[in-house]
Formats: C-alpha cells, sequence, structure tokens
C-alpha cells in the first residue's frame, strides 16, 4: 500500500483544553466533511474508506447538484495496527472506490477531474494504478463494473466519453450553449430539432455505449456488445453476462399516469456469451424493470421482471430466461408484491434458491412473506408470521433466513418455519461499489443487529459463531466487517466524525476523526416536539434553539412535505437542507428554528391546507420553548420553498417568506425542459421526470392540466400572489432544472401587485447554490433579510 500522512483535518487531533464555544457558521458548514463507502477485507487485514472533503474544496462548482464524486478521496489501512493514508495521489479530482476482485488484490476505482470519469485499477500490495482509458456508466439503477476473476474487469461505457449524464449536467450545458452562441455569431446553423408523436426520433442521437472486457494480465481491451448498458449481472459459472440496456425512444401513452422515473427509453435485456462476443435479444418486445438481474446457482437460468408487449399497459410479470428461451413465472394464488422508489423505480424482490424462485408475495387471504414458486403452486416459506421484511440472507449452510417479529427464522419448504434467535436487522451486503440493486434486493450479509443481555446493540453472526459489540456512544452511521474485524463510521453528540476500528470486546481505534472544530461549537439545543398528525397519527417536529439566548424568540420554520424525522437534522450531510435552509445556521443567528414533519394524507392535494398544518407544527412547539409567535417566517428549498409560498397564500400569520429552487406554477413547472436537455437534447428530453413529479411523484396530482385545470390553479401559489401578506424573498439559480422562470412569474405577479418582494438571481447554480462564494453571499443576504422583516412590526392583512 502507498504510505503517506492524513491530511490535517483528518487526523485524530489531541485537544489540548477546552476551547471558548463560537456559534456554527456558513463556512462551518461548507467545510465540513464526510466519510463515504467503508470496507474491510475478508481476511481483516485491509480497511478502506472514502473521505468526502468540503464542498469548499471541491472545485470547479459547475455541476447541477454538487457530486460525491468530486469531493472523495480514498484512503487505506493496514489492520490491527496500522495508520490511514491515501491510497492515490491527492491530486484536484474525485476519487471513488469501485468494487473489489474476488481475490482482493485490485480493486476498480474512478477518478472525476475536470469534466473526464475515468475507471482504473488499483493494486493493493504495491499502490500502482493501471487506467484504463475507459469512462464507465455510473451505478445508479445497476452495477456496471463486475470482476470476473482476479484479471478480467467488464466495464459498462458511456458513449459521450467523457462522464455520464448525472457528472455532466450543468457544466456541459453552459459550454455546448456557449459553442452555439459562437455558431450562430459567425453566421453558422446554431439550432436543434426534436419531435413527438410520429416525428419522435427526430432529434440529436448520442454515440452508443459498449460492454469492454478488459484483461489486466494481457493489458487487452475487448469489446463484447454495443449499448447504452445500465446493469449488468454474470453468471455463476462466467460464461454469460445479462445486461440491461436502453433502446430505442418510448412516448407514453396520454392516459398513462406517470412516476418521476417513468421510461423515455425501452429497458430491455441482452445476454452476451463472453467467449464468442454473441449477443442475443430474449424478448425483442419486452420492457424490463431495473432492481433485479437473478442468475440461477448453476448459471442457466435468469430471473427478470417487467412487461412483454405494451410497455406501458401490458400485466407486469416475473420471467424466467434459460436455454429454452423466455417464459413467464406464473404465482399460483398469490399476488407479488413489488415496491418503489421515492422516485417510482420498481423494486421486484426475487432470489433463486435450491433451484426455485422465491417471491414475495401476498397471498389472496392476505398474508405477505415469502413463497417458493413453480408452475404447479407458490408455497408458503414464512407461513403466518406477521411483519415479515423484504430481505433474505443465506445461512452458512446454505438454508434461507427471514426477519420478522423480531427474530430471524429458518424457512423450509417441509416445515413452518423456526426461529433462530432475536435480531433487529439484517446487515446490508458488505463491499465497495455495490449498486442499489445488489444493497436492496441482494442476500443479506451473515450479520444481524440484535440487542444484547446488558441492552447494548451488537453484530451477531447468522451462525452465531461470533458476537461483535458496537459503540454504545452517538450514532453509528456505518460499519464493516472482515474476518471478525468491526470497522464503524460514528458521529459523536457533538457532530465530530470517527472512523473507529475494534481492537478488543470493547476497545476501539481512533483512525480519523472528521470536523473536530465541531468540537468547539455551541450548536443550537435541539428539542423533540411531539404532536398529532393530520390523521391523529403522532409525529415528532424538531426545534432548534440558539444557545445563550433568553425570551421571546423570532422563529424560522423550516418546511417540506411529506417529510418525517425520527431524528433532528445533521448540521451537515447531503441532502435539500445542507446548504439552502438549515436550522442550525439560522440558531447561530439568533432565531428559534423548527423543522416539522409534515406528512400528507393519502388522496391530499399538495397545497391543501399546508398552511393549518405548519402552524399546528408552530402551536406545539410554543409549548416547549418561548417564541414570539408574531415573527415566524418561512423558509424553504425546492417542494419547501412551494410549501412556504403556498402556506403564505393561505394564512397571515407569517411574518415573512423566503423560497429557493421553488415552484410556483405547477402547470408551467411540469411543461419546461431541463436546461441540460433543452441544449443537449441528445441525452433524452427529460420531460417525464417533470410529469412524473406531478402525476405520482411529490406533486401527486395525478391528472395533467388539460384534464383539471381547476387542480393546478388551486395548487399554485401564483395565482393566489394577491392573498399573499408577508414580504417574500426568491432565490433561484439560472440553471435550475426548476426552472428560474418559476421565481420570475412570482415576482412579476407580486411587483404587478405592489407587494413587498426580492428576487436574487443567482448566475452559475443549479437547484442547490453549492459554489462557496454564492452560497456566503446568499445566507448573509438571507440572514439580514430575516433580521429586517421580522425586526419590523407585522401587519396582517386579513
Amino acid at each position: 500500500m502507498r504510505a503517506g500522512l492524513l491530511l490535517a483535518a483528518c487526523v485524530a487531533l489531541a485537544f489540548g483544553g477546552a476551547a471558548a464555544a463560537r456559534p456554527f457558521s456558513v463556512d462551518d458548514l461548507l467545510n465540513a466533511e464526510e466519510f463515504g463507502q467503508i470496507w474491510v477485507s475478508d481476511d481483516g487485514d485491509l480497511l478502506v474508506v472514502e473521505r468526502l472533503i468540503g464542498q469548499a474544496q471541491a472545485a470547479p462548482f459547475d455541476q447541477d447538484v454538487y457530486s460525491d464524486h468530486r469531493r472523495s478521496r480514498l484512503y487505506g489501512a493496514r489492520l490491527p495496527n496500522g495508520q490511514l493514508s491515501p491510497l492515490l495521489p491527492q491530486e484536484r479530482g474525485g476519487q471513488t472506490a469501485g468494487p473489489v476482485a474476488p481475490g482482493g488484490a485490485r480493486m476498480a476505482v474512478m477518478r472525476f477531474s475536470g469534466a473526464i470519469w475515468e475507471v482504473g485499477v488499483l493494486t493493493f500490495a504495491t499502490g500502482d494504478v493501471q487506467w484504463l482509458g475507459l469512462t464507465p456508466e455510473l451505478n445508479g439503477l445497476g452495477q456496471t463494473l463486475v470482476w470476473v476473476d482476479d484479471h478480467t474487469l467488464l466495464v459498462a461505457t458511456h458513449g459521450a466519453g467523457s462522464a455520464p449524464l448525472r457528472l455532466r449536467t450543468g457544466g456541459e450545458m453552459r459550454r455546448r450553449q456557449a459553442e452555439l452562441w459562437a455558431a450562430a455569431k459567425a453566421g453558422a446553423p446554431a439550432l436543434h430539432v426534436i419531435g413527438s408523436g410520429r416525428f419522435l426520433s427526430a432529434r440529436p442521437k448520442a454515440p452508443l455505449g459498449a460492454l469492454i472486457e478488459v484483461d489486466l494480465a494481457a493489458q487487452t481491451q475487448r469489446r463484447l456488445a454495443q449499448g447504452d448498458i445500465i446493469d449488468l449481472a454474470l453468471s455463476p459459472d462466467g460464461r454469460r453476462v445479462a445486461a440491461l440496456a436502453l433502446f430505442a425512444p418510448l412516448q407514453a401513452p396520454a392516459a398513462q399516469k406517470l412516476w418521476v422515473a417513468s421510461p423515455e427509453r425501452r429497458r430491455n435485456l441482452l445476454l452476451i456469451d463472453r467467449a464468442t462476443a454473441q449477443v442475443t435479444l430474449p424478448c425483442p418486445t419486452c420492457q424490463i424493470d431495473p432492481n433485479l438481474l437473478a442468475w440461477s446457482s448453476v448459471g442457466e437460468h435468469l430471473l427478470i421482471h417487467g412487461r412483454r408487449g405494451d410497455p406501458w399497459t401490458g400485466p407486469s410479470s416475473y420471467f424466467v430466461v434459460g436455454p429454452e428461451g423466455l417464459s413467464a413465472l406464473e404465482t399460483p394464488g398469490v399476488r407479488p408484491v413489488i415496491e418503489r422508489t421515492s422516485e417510482g423505480y420498481a423494486i421486484p424482490r426475487a432470489h433463486w434458491w435450491r433451484g426455485r424462485p422465491v417471491v414475495l408475495a401476498q397471498s389472496m387471504n392476505g398474508v405477505r412473506g415469502w413463497f417458493a414458486v413453480s408452475a404447479e403452486e407458490a408455497k408458503a416459506l414464512t407461513g403466518d408470521l406477521t411483519g415479515v421484511a423484504a430481505q433474505l440472507a443465506l445461512g452458512s449452510d446454505g438454508a434461507l433466513l427471514a426477519l420478522a417479529e423480531g427474530a430471524i427464522w429458518r424457512l423450509s419448504e417441509n416445515a413452518a418455519p423456526q426461529a433462530v434467535g432475536p435480531a433487529e436487522a439484517f446487515v446490508a451486503p458488505q463491499g465497495l461499489g455495490l449498486s442499489y440493486r445488489e444493497r436492496i434486493n441482494g442476500f443479506q450479509a451473515p450479520w444481524v443487529e440484535a440487542q444484547g443481555a446488558d441492552g447494548s446493540l451488537n453484530l451477531r453472526a447468522l451462525d452465531a459463531s461470533a458476537s461483535l459489540p458496537l459503540p454504545t456512544e452517538g450514532k453509528i452511521l456505518s460499519r464493516a466487517v472482515g474476518g471478525e474485524r468491526l470497522a464503524v463510521i460514528r458521529r459523536r453528540d457533538d457532530g465530530v466524525l470517527l472512523l473507529e476500528v475494534q481492537q478488543g470486546p470493547r476497545q476501539w481505534r481512533t483512525l480519523a476523526q472528521l470536523n473536530a472544530v465541531f468540537a468547539e461549537i455551541d450548536f443550537a439545543e435541539r428539542r423533540p416536539v411531539q404532536a398529532k398528525g393530520p390523521r391523529g397519527e403522532p409525529v415528532t417536529h424538531w426545534l432548534f434553539l440558539p444557545p445563550k439566548t433568553k425570551g421571546l424568540r423570532p422563529l424560522i420554520v423550516i418546511p417540506y412535505p411529506g417529510a418525517a424525522y425520527a431524528e433532528p437534522p445533521a448540521a451537515y450531510g447531503s441532502g435539500v437542507g445542507r446548504f439552502s435552509a438549515n436550522a442550525d445556521l439560522f440558531a447561530a443567528a439568533g432565531f428559534a428554528a423548527l423543522v416539522p414533519s409534515l406528512p400528507r394524507p393519502p388522496g391530499a392535494e399538495p397545497g391543501e391546507a399546508m398552511a393549518e398544518q405548519i402552524w399546528a407544527a408552530v402551536e406545539a412547539a410554543s409549548h416547549e420553548a418561548e417564541l414570539d409567535l408574531a415573527r415566524v417566517a418561512l423558509v424553504g428549498q425546492s417542494f419547501g420553498g412551494y410549501a412556504a409560498l403556498m402556506a403564505g397564500t393561505q394564512s397571515d400569520r407569517f411574518a415573512a417568506i423566503v423560497a429557493s429552487a421553488a415552484p410556483s406554477d405547477l402547470a408551467s413547472m411540469r411543461g419546461a425542459m431541463d436546461p441540460h436537455y433543452e441544449i443537449l437534447p441528445a441525452d433524452g428530453l427529460g420531460l417525464n421526470a417533470n410529469y412524473g413529479w406531478s402525476e405520482r411523484g411529490q406533486g401527486g396530482l395525478m391528472d395533467s392540466p388539460w384534464e383539471n385545470p381547476d387542480l393546478y390553479v388551486r395548487n399554485s401559489p401564483v395565482f393566489f400572489a394577491d392573498q399573499i401578506c408577508a414580504p417574500v424573498l426568491l432565490i433561484h439559480g439560472d440553471g435550475d432544472f426548476v426552472r428560474l422562470s418559476q421565481a420570475q412569474e412570482m415576482f412579476s405577479a407580486l411587483y404587478r401587485l405592489g407587494k413587498d418582494a426580492q428576487l436574487i438571481t443567482v448566475f452559475g447554480e443549479g437547484h442547490v447554490i453549492s459554489s462557496p462564494g454564492n452560497r456566503r453571499v446568499v445566507t448573509t443576504a438571507t440572514l439580514d433579510w430575516l433580521r429586517a422583516v421580522l425586526g419590523a412590526p407585522h401587519h396582517p392583512c386579513r
């Protein structure tokens, strides 16, 4: 392993004495570091971890939403006593860990430098990296890097040759726009054409990706297939590769209600023979869902899920692909349970076990559980157990293990489930560079979380051969086990992050400490507020109180519809609240801040009773602290900004409204194109994301504007701008996929009405303002504006 020293911010520090406490600042936020993936080798001798530098150091800042791939750096340590050191030179640009080779001697790594995303192979023993000159797809929808053996790597490459779409949004759009302007200025053509209906294919074509087999020993690369591949699964015998690929554009029927993730291209299955590079398409008319590519143990049959025929209305089904072709998997007497992600991607829950498919399903009498399926029957494996979890694990003897009713159960086709022992949860699959499919729909790791006799939380092996106690203080964010050596990432109560490795039964050694300065900060007091939701259900709001202040405090409410918080949001971390609506920053400025849980009742419209629900949370919080209910401001980002504007049209109780990146007209937002696709339509049109947001996503309106125009009007705050009493501050990036016109529409309406309003347009930014310079100025301007508005008398207008 390459030797090296940790940067000062990463090493464990010894404090000579207590420093004077100070408030949290925007620079603390921008410099906050995090840990990413963590892994311990099977023999417990090697640890690899990603350290994410602060956003202030993650230049360039030209992406729509800042990317962890640009912030990440790779570190490693020899265990049990080695120190953490860089695995790669600390050159400018991100470093991301990919999967480790079967023998554990090599690891795929990615670097993100400028606009280039490249895969290489790191040899642990020497620290040498062989860069391959290939641009792999991201592993969001599936696995795009697969090891065949210690010397052979399969890479699903991106056709554009620079970076996958998610890493190109923002910067590439602006560069291409400048090229088009320059062409027009010079008198050359500067245009593109897109189409619909029978003109659907009228759009620029992007270069196709490919599946490349890399032989590291021979230093050769061979193309096995061409196409835009988003998931790979290698058969157990290594002879064949199942690949989920994108094909021709799809256009949804007008009556079809969409998810955010509804496809714009057909997704279908390719089978690739590694020896001959022969590619077959088992079902030319299929539309295959992501999150399931499951080979049987002998590699002859593959289990998938999707539709045959019409990609929108055809009945969904499990399919088995084998030497005899493709056939639908019947599930007699049960209905498969198909879960969905928040964006609407299907999650079919299925595995192979002892030569038979096993699926999560619901019987006709309403019992949900795992069933072994054949053409003749669907045999219940979990019997009458309730609360059966959607994950399975395999015991060391190949037994199938399920989690239900607070225990692990051994399943059998010929007997009732047998309790093995108490358990809180399975531990997710171990490994680096795992796709979402593998993490949520693969067999879980051979460990469970379980309560010890003394009440402590432990990791226990499924076969009860080992039990590893977890740290009792702070919050464990992630863990990795190799052999019987445990490493954890833990957040202390003061916000400092620790990377620790177990040295003994209750002994821990700190390998790295991030955000040590947080120990000097006097953070807000976080106080839970227990209350009732709109249906009488228990909810928890979180009140952030500024330190060392007394008396009535003005209150900043940070709404986000549909959110529920079991724990208070951290001062840092991924998510819309990190920069734009940060409760700790408001508390440091002397405001009380409330983060309410705002569950949405089934069937409720997005703007329905928004002010009423928010105010109920405010009143509940007023019983926990002295709050000035005459000085309550709403500050929201994205859908939270929409909630702030909507509530402001429904009540005059709020003294100020700040809305950043916020929709104001749901009909026009739905129809606008993302700036990236506007300039680069070869990457798609991106329209289904907008339609899906408004129909079955966060908006949840279901109908289209032409079907129910009144629905869109009454849920769009711009149509009720005359009813807004409070001063309004609008903040919007010029490259946001929620187009700048949304803020301009609202500002123009308030301007025409002569109401108090400001619009801050932030250039070079997308949905989240991530450039440190812009972030500092916008944060300062927002706090100054709030102080001025909340310092003046509030005059309700109704």
